[in-house]
């Protein structure tokens, strides 16, 4: 049975994606919006593993990997104060910043489609994302598998894709890794079935397609997720 998204989400907290997700990538440091945190209180984050064309907007797509465009630290309504950094038009911001994630009936995943972008609501974080269009799905992952790596008591995720997902991923985690930690814009989501699994820092460009999710992760929660994304890349 596929666990439920909500389920991976309570796994990944404090988790750091060392080479894709929420984390970082190969080149990513291990550190979240603070310089060189502990593995145990990093923000994912994906790097490149050490081991041997932007699509179109798709809300249909059972597994994508998008960039994130905004970010506030609440999942209540904010005031509308805050600009855009030019990523998307004001009227998208403001709406986005009036959108509530806060609500009893809400659950970490993709909230109204506004046009171009989507909103993802991480409720273990306290933090919604405003989206970019789709630069990976299903067809680019070849394979997820929990790993853990020698010398290591921590598991991760390594993630291998397809000739075409390698190059997708190679371009977007260019374009993500070259912000500053803490700029929102440093970071993509992964979704899986429209539910936000994680949105990882990217601190390194991936040039060969195998990635590598390290970080706080323990057997139970990187075979979790590294079934969910094969799952929903069926």
């Amino acid at each position: 049975m596929r666990p439920s998204p909500s389920a991976l989400r309570r796994s990944l907290s404090c988790a750091a994606i060392l080479a894709l997700t929420g984390c970082t990538l190969p080149g990513m440091d291990d550190s979240g919006t603070a310089p060189s945190p502990s593995p145990a209180t990093t923000s994912p984050q994906i790097t490149e593993s050490s081991d041997p064309g932007q699509s179109q907007q798709n809300p249909a797509a059972v597994l994508s990997f998008r960039p994130v465009v905004g970010a506030v630290d609440s999942l209540g309504p904010m005031p509308a104060d805050t600009g855009s950094n030019g990523e998307v038009d004001e009227a998208t911001w403001q709406r986005f910043l009036k959108y509530d994630c806060s609500g009893a009936a809400s659950s970490p995943g993709s909230g109204p489609a506004f046009e171009k972008h989507d909103i993802a609501c991480d409720t273990d974080e306290g933090r919604r994302y405003l989206l970019g269009g789709i630069a990976l799905d299903a067809s680019d992952v070849d394979e997820a598998s929990a790993v853990r790596p020698d010398g290591s008591a921590q598991w991760a995720i390594d993630l291998d894709m397809t000739h075409g997902g390698a190059e997708a991923l190679e371009k977007l985690t260019k374009e993500t890794s070259e912000y500053n930690d803490d700029d929102p814009r440093k970071r993509f989501a992964i979704m899986a079935d429209q539910k936000l699994l994680v949105a990882p820092l990217s601190q390194a460009v991936v040039t060969d397609g195998k990635a590598r999710i390290s970080g706080n992760l323990t057997e139970a929660s990187a075979t979790e997720i590294a079934d969910a994304i094969n799952a929903a890349a069926d």
